[in-house]
């Protein structure tokens, strides 16, 4: 069983989290603020993972995190927000979290998080959350799931594009999961951008499947029903990402995929 220190403003929040943690064997401390939090952390030697609210007063999540890390640069923390996007996980995991909990998030997503910092490494040092590849989330946690390197061209199956992207779960166990384009989609997406964009198409479907599996695991803090995500509208966030991809001009996929405007 793990210590756990659980930083948050609102004592509500606190007492769901230390409550639920308790019934499953943890020891757990609070703590009501940033500064409260960083006492209490110390060197972070007595902790094995740190639960820590982005939005506080006074001393905000992210540079309570930063502190942490050049305190204890192996210390496991995952971050915890109601006001959090994608974008702000990847500057998240920059600065060093292990995990990015979406608030309110069921007990199975926390404990699932909390089970995900204590088995994976913990980032040493802040880096950038882009892979070599250009793949965006090989390295980003997001309600204890995590994305992992998949090169494998996309399929045509029953009038769909079919992709498989790999997500590690939060108990270490890999699953490979399908994020299925009809074939509307693929064709509006091809008007919208162009063959001249897409010359790299096994790349695009890939990291497009990666972008559009994260955006899931961030709202559902689960992977789909049978393990495939179909989408056939157009997004919010798709359409950002396609409009940052049209803005990169043709052989933009030589250097990896885009960044969504943060």
């Amino acid at each position: 069983m793990a210590r756990i220190l659980v930083i948050d403003d609102e004592p509500n929040i606190r007492a769901m989290v230390a409550l639920a943690l308790r019934q499953g064997g943890h020891t757990v401390e609070e703590a009501e603020d940033g500064i409260d939090g960083l006492e209490r952390f110390g060197d972070g030697s007595g902790w094995d993972v740190t639960l820590l609210d982005q939005r506080m007063p006074g001393l905000a999540g992210l540079d309570v995190l930063r502190y942490m890390k050049e305190l204890a640069p192996s210390a496991a923390i995952v971050m915890m927000t109601a006001f959090g996007t994608v974008d702000l996980a990847l500057d998240v995991m920059e600065a060093g979290a292990t995990d990015f909990l979406r608030k309110p998030f069921p007990l199975e997503a926390l404990r699932g998080a909390v089970t995900a910092a204590m088995l994976r490494p913990a980032i040493t040092a802040p880096e950038s959350a882009v892979a070599p590849d250009g793949g965006r989330f090989h390295r980003v946690t997001l309600n204890g799931f995590l994305i992992q390197p998949l090169r494998q061209p996309a399929t045509r199956r029953s009038g769909e594009l079919q992709q498989t992207v790999a997500v590690r779960m939060p108990n270490g166990n890999l699953t490979p999961c399908i994020v299925a384009f009809p074939s509307e989609l693929v064709e509006s997406i091809r008007r919208t951008l162009g063959e001249a964009e897409m010359h790299a198409r096994d790349r695009f479907w890939q990291a497009l499947a990666e972008e559009m599996m994260a955006q899931y695991l961030w709202d559902n803090a689960n992977v789909p029903m049978g393990a495939v995500l179909r989408r056939a509208d157009y997004e919010p966030f798709l359409d950002r990402w396609l409009t940052a991809v049209a803005g990169r001009g043709q052989g933009a996929w030589e250097h990896g995929i885009p960044s969504m405007e943060r």
